[in-house]
């Protein structure tokens, strides 16, 4: 019953939140680089921005650790390639990803699937808040030494 309730509410999906959907999908893989691309491509329209991050919302609320996992990827992803509006919007709902930063990444058997490394959590959570992780994630290479010197 639930597949068939799952496949129904993807069918109302529109295109795009259809490509955020399978980019952050509960396969034992990351999303693909060109997906993303395009994903983060389209934040810099407004209406599409919005139905983008409104998936990513959705997703962040899901118990499946792995869909999780990808939607907080492709935030990360889209704070370094996205429009600055992303940014503007995750600075404003920072909150929504702080909560993430004590989720567990653990499958049904109890094993931690996330042992080493930033959790992408805490990667979002902390590079909105801070301008100069940003700079130096949008563009590394700009010394950001040089920038605060002008």
């Amino acid at each position: 019953m639930d597949l068939i309730r799952g496949a129904l509410a993807r069918a109302k999906l529109s295109p795009l939140q259809q490509s955020v959907f399978d980019a952050t999908n509960a396969d034992p893989w990351g999303p693909h680089g060109t997906a993303l691309s395009d994903i983060a491509r389209r934040t810099h329209t407004a209406s599409e921005r919005s139905e983008i991050l409104s998936q990513l919302w959705k997703r962040l609320r899901e118990e499946q650790w792995r869909c999780v996992y990808k939607a907080l990827a492709v935030l990360e992803y889209l704070l370094t390639n996205g429009s600055d509006e992303v940014v503007q919007t995750l600075r404003a709902n920072v909150e929504r990803i702080d909560v993430l930063q004590t989720f567990q990444f653990k499958e049904a058997d109890g094993t931690d699937q996330v042992r080493t490394g930033t959790p992408p959590s805490m990667a979002c959570a902390a590079c909105p808040a801070s301008d100069c992780l940003l700079w130096a994630a949008k563009w590394p290479w700009v010394s950001v030494s040089t920038l605060w010197s002008r």
